[in-house]
């Protein structure tokens, strides 16, 4: 009878924890549209990223992403959350680093509440502007980085290899996941995932985006020390060759991989791809939008010079504060 009984309420448990537990994991059938890093070509973009521009060249698959919304599992960001999920593409497409394991999800939200605690969900057309700007911040970040490694490789070639290790880092691989449902409207940055551990590989902010210095605990291991040094080094190339005009910030990730950046600017800067690093200032916005999101906080631009605080990495590559016209 005893061993009936817990039989019985060994059913009934499970009987209850099973459809709490599918509650949290959904699928849905999406095309996927993977967010090209381009390198720096001697230009930055003459317009800013928009998923719904007819004209975009973007390398598109369809398929499922299951997502797991699970509370203990989440992360939740400035206006962001993130939940693990996986991809499978229609005809088991192999598209590494997305099919090869877990992805990271991230959906938009806005804040609710007298002071801000709630999370609520926005339609599916502010989901996707949204991203957008998400898409245009990486294209620039990624190609600002990459603008840092070519001054670095044409420097070592004159003045040899630092003493310092140069960290080769680069940002996630990125897709957005426009929901293919008529009925509702859903969109999701999917990145690739970011191994990480409790000693060595922690997921790490380096820099915000409110100022210039890094913000890694004392007690972190000291290539973590390390990779905030490059990057705050890293700005300062970036404000330099763009003519103190824009950088890179809110610097965070784990290993060799950096995620959600912001570039900072002057006021809604906008670039004219046919004259090379030739950045122009609009004196309001384009199109009614800043192009690079509320993140883009003026007070940390125009604070660069007080708060950036030069290090060995800048006084080996010959980088100061002072206006210099490039060479």
């Amino acid at each position: 009878m005893a061993n009936l009984c817990a039989l019985f309420f060994s059913f009934f448990y499970f009987a209850i924890l099973i459809p709490c537990i599918q509650v949290t994991d959904k699928e849905f059938r999406c095309k996927f549209l993977v967010i090209p890093q381009p390198e720096f070509n001697g230009e930055f973009p003459s317009d800013r990223f928009d998923i719904d521009d007819e004209y975009l060249d973007l390398d598109c698959y369809c398929g499922d992403l299951s997502v797991n919304f699970a509370k203990e599992l989440m992360e939740k960001g400035s206006f962001k959350t993130a939940h693990p999920g996986r991809v499978r593409l229609v005809d088991n497409v192999d598209l590494p680093p997305f099919t090869n394991g877990m992805v990271c999800v991230k959906q938009v939200y806005e804040k609710r509440g007298e002071e801000g605690e709630k999370i609520g969900r926005v339609p599916g057309r502010y989901e996707a502007d949204a991203l957008s700007v998400e898409c245009n911040v990486l294209q620039w970040a990624s190609i600002l980085l990459d603008m840092t490694y070519q001054f670095i490789d044409r420097e070592i070639a004159i003045r040899g290899e630092p003493c310092h290790q140069i960290p080769r880092l680069r940002f996630t691989r990125t897709m957005v996941a426009l929901v293919k449902d008529a009925a509702k409207e859903k969109a999701f940055l999917v990145e690739e995932w970011i191994n990480t551990d409790e000693v060595d590989n922690v997921y790490t902010k380096y820099i915000t985006n409110r100022h210039s210095q890094s913000v890694v605990p004392f007690a972190a291991p000291q290539h973590m020390h390390d990779i905030a040094a490059f990057l705050i080094f890293a700005q300062h190339v970036q404000w330099q060759k763009t003519h103190q005009l824009a950088f890179t910030s809110d610097y965070q990730g784990a290993g060799m991989l950096l995620s959600d950046p912001q570039v900072i600017s002057k006021p809604y800067v906008n670039i004219i791809q046919s004259i090379p690093l030739l950045l122009t200032l609009m004196p309001a916005s384009i199109e009614g939008t800043n192009l690079f999101g509320d993140g883009n906080l003026q007070s940390t631009f125009h604070d660069f010079r007080t708060h950036h605080q030069c290090n060995d990495f800048c006084k080996f590559f010959g980088l100061t504060l002072e206006i210099q016209h490039e060479r």
